[in-house]
C-alpha cells in the first residue's frame, strides 16, 4: 500500500505509477495546487493499493471508511467513483472544509472480492458525472 500524506510523497510517487493512475492523481493534485501553503495532509489522503494488499478497514480523520466486518459495502458512502484502466478510484469527503480521502484499487483478481464488490458497487451509485 503507498499513502499520500505529504506534497514530497506526492513527487516521489506520482513518477512510478503507470499511465492512467499517474494522470488520476496528478488531475487531483493539479486541483489541490492552490493550496499548497497547506501541508497535503490538511487537504487530502491518498491511498493506492497494491495487488496484493489486503485491506478491511481505513480510518481517517477518525471516520471508518472501509468494510466493517470485511463486508461488500463502505462504512461511509462515497461521494463518487471513476474507473481508471485497470484502477478503480473511489472518493469520500469526510468533513465540511472538503477534507477528501481518495483510494486506488487494482480492479483485478487479487483484490480481495469485499473490497472489489464495494469499488464497483461504488462504481455503478456514484460514478464521475
Amino acid at each position: 500500500m503507498i499513502t499520500i500524506e505529504t506534497w514530497a510523497d506526492a513527487e516521489g510517487v506520482v513518477p512510478l505509477l503507470g499511465p492512467d493512475l499517474r494522470t488520476a492523481l496528478q488531475t487531483h493534485l493539479d486541483r489541490l495546487a492552490e493550496f499548497a501553503d497547506y501541508p497535503l495532509d490538511e487537504l487530502a489522503r491518498f491511498v493506492i493499493l497494491e495487488p496484493a494488499d489486503v485491506i478491511t478497514e481505513l480510518a481517517v480523520s477518525g471516520a471508518e471508511v472501509l468494510l466493517p466486518d470485511g463486508g461488500d459495502t463502505f462504512a461511509i458512502d462515497p461521494e463518487c467513483a471513476a474507473r481508471h484502466g485497470d484502477t478503480i478510484e473511489v472518493v469520500w469527503i469526510i468533513s465540511d472544509d472538503g477534507y477528501g480521502v481518495v483510494l486506488f484499487v487494482p480492479a483485478n483478481s487479487r483484490t480481495s472480492p469485499g473490497l472489489l464488490a464495494a469499488c464497483q458497487k461504488a462504481l455503478r451509485e456514484t460514478a464521475f458525472r
